[in-house]
Parts: C-alpha cells; sequence; structure tokens
C-alpha cells in the first residue's frame, strides 16, 4: 500500500490513512448526497444552523471511517463493494456513537491535510507579497 499514514494528534492508539484517489470520489459523492437529502427537507431557516452542523459532523465521521477502513481487520475480507460499504457504514456509526465532536473534527481535519485536502497553515508569518489583497477572479477570467 502506497497510502501515507500518521498517529492521530488527540487519539492514542489511532492510526490514520491518507484517504485514496476513489475514496476522496466516495467522500464527495457522500457529501454531495448528505448536502441534497438536506436541501429536499425544506428546513426553516432558524432550524438551518443545527442542520448544517448535524450534516457537518455526518461528512466529517464518514472521511474518518474511510480512512480508518483501512487499519481495520475486516478490510482484508472485504472485497465486494456492498461489503466494503457496510464495514465503512458500521466505523461510521460506531465514530458517531463513541467519539467526541472535537475528536471527529480534529481527526478530518488531519485526514484532509495527509490526503493533501487541505494545505497545512505555516508557522511562518506571511510576507507583503502573500497579503497583498487581489481581486478574486471572475468567471470570465478563469
Amino acid at each position: 500500500m502506497y497510502l501515507k499514514t500518521e498517529k492521530s494528534e488527540t487519539l492514542d492508539g489511532i492510526t490514520l490513512t491518507e484517504l485514496s484517489g476513489l475514496q476522496r470520489i466516495q467522500y464527495i459523492e457522500y457529501w454531495a448526497q448528505e448536502e441534497k437529502k438536506l436541501l429536499a427537507l425544506e428546513i426553516e431557516p432558524s432550524e438551518m444552523n443545527m442542520a448544517l452542523g448535524a450534516l457537518n459532523i455526518r461528512t466529517s465521521a464518514h472521511l474518518v471511517a474511510l480512512s480508518l477502513y483501512h487499519s481495520d481487520p475486516k478490510s482484508k475480507e472485504s472485497n465486494a463493494s456492498e461489503q466494503v460499504s457496510a464495514l465503512i457504514e458500521n466505523i461510521r456509526n460506531n465514530v458517531l456513537e463513541t467519539w467526541g465532536f472535537e475528536a471527529i473534527a480534529a481527526n478530518a481535519l488531519q485526514i484532509r491535510r495527509i490526503s493533501g485536502m487541505i494545505v497545512k497553515e505555516s508557522d511562518e508569518p506571511a510576507s507583503e507579497a502573500d497579503v497583498v489583497d487581489k481581486e478574486p477572479d471572475s468567471a470570465e477570467k478563469r
């Protein structure tokens, strides 16, 4: 396997694995599906923040489950896509039931970083060239 691994920065005994290309696609598809379900509910504006918070927790737990899948002993036995999906769902539910929100959020962030989905913030101060206000590209400029 050529995927990077790191020990969790917040939980002892947990090893996080970089997402594969296929897992990134699965994560994006899951996130889009969950967002579509949320929008179909026609939620009152006053309840939208709560619903978005729940969406964030579910999608972060799914990201963690995709990462933890590689270190689960049952992953070696799972080869059919239905078995893989069921195992990932089981891991996700376990994460949701046994991890606190802060652990889910911190580990999801760490997974995004080791998977190259976000850039780790540098401890060095930004140079003046980095701070210059730049007008964002409009659709016409792209």
